[in-house]
């Protein structure tokens, strides 16, 4: 079962077609399948009420698609972070805003999305075509058992339950594995992939995992499930590259890498945190979610 993960920006209208919903949140996340085949379509359910979980969607998935609905500054907000996590993508336009067009040729032009292709959507069938060709798409993955953890909950008899992708290698029920932040040794008791129980699986693969010598305490959105010991920060150190439009003078952040977010505080040489993080992605965001306009600072 090989799953390709597509981070869907626009409106809960379009969100219904394309997938059958499995997980919500302040990030609802849906499933198309198909000939072992699955799609798994992220959408930052939060979004514009928080920034936080616009900019965990984009870090999340192997490709983004972008509907353009209406041009305002929460929209012209999602293209600033599209543009700073560089994913590959593409806009869908709906037959009624396709006037808009010109306009977001212009918003997009000096950004990474001016490679984006712009696909304008009729009907249905359109969004069908769509799903077919995502469905051909190829997720890269690691090289390594991986597990980015995204939903967690204790189940009565079954104890805690984590959902999230397995983007690498190859994970067996009984592993013991560690568990970041923290580096925790803990121990998979059970697999499951769209409701199927494995002994074994590969990646890469939506799986929802029951885990023992572990508490839901523990754990937090971006938590992550490895083989190997991995470096945690509390403090990023180097120059914060800010986005032009980005006009505040913020103090306080919060730094995302990958789903894995901490508050910290602005200094001389970077940014110190009050809990650890892992450098998942090769940048790690900042957000100042109090700004009274954009709220994606830069990156680090």
């Amino acid at each position: 079962m090989q799953d390709f993960t597509v981070c869907f920006i626009g409106t809960d209208e379009t969100f219904k077609l394309l997938g059958i919903k499995a997980t919500e949140s302040d990030i609802a996340i849906s499933h198309y399948e198909k000939s072992e085949k699955v799609l798994s379509f992220v959408k930052p359910a939060g979004f514009p009420e928080k920034i936080k979980p616009l900019i965990q969607s984009l870090q999340l998935c192997n490709f983004v698609v972008i509907e353009l609905s209406l041009i305002d500054k929460y929209f012209a907000e999602a293209i600033v972070a599209a543009d700073l996590i560089k994913k590959p993508g593409m806009f869908i336009v709906p037959l009624k805003n396709q006037p808009l067009i010109s306009q977001l040729n212009n918003l997009i032009k000096e950004t990474a999305l001016g490679s984006y292709e712009i696909r304008k959507i009729n009907d249905n069938k359109d969004i069908s075509s769509l799903k077919q060709e995502l469905l051909e798409k190829t997720p890269e993955l690691m090289n390594e058992p991986f597990v980015v953890i995204d939903h967690f909950f204790n189940v009565k008899n079954v104890g805690l339950v984590v959902l999230g992708f397995l983007n690498g290698g190859e994970i067996t029920s009984r592993d013991s594995v560690l568990l970041y932040p923290g580096k925790k040794e803990i121990q998979i008791k059970s697999i499951q992939c769209m409701d199927k129980d494995y002994k074994a699986l590969n990646a890469r693969a939506r799986v929802g995992l029951a885990l023992k010598n572990c508490t839901i305490e523990e754990i937090q959105r971006g938590s992550v499930l490895v083989k190997t010991e991995k470096q945690e920060f509390t403090e990023l150190d180097g120059k914060i590259e800010k986005v032009k439009f980005y006009k505040e003078d913020a103090k306080q952040v919060i730094a995302v890498n990958n789903m894995l977010s901490a508050s910290g505080v602005i200094t001389e040489n970077g940014i110190k945190l009050q809990s650890p993080i892992l450098k998942i992605a090769p940048k790690t965001i900042l957000l100042d979610p109090n700004a009274k306009a954009l709220r994606i600072i830069g990156t680090i």
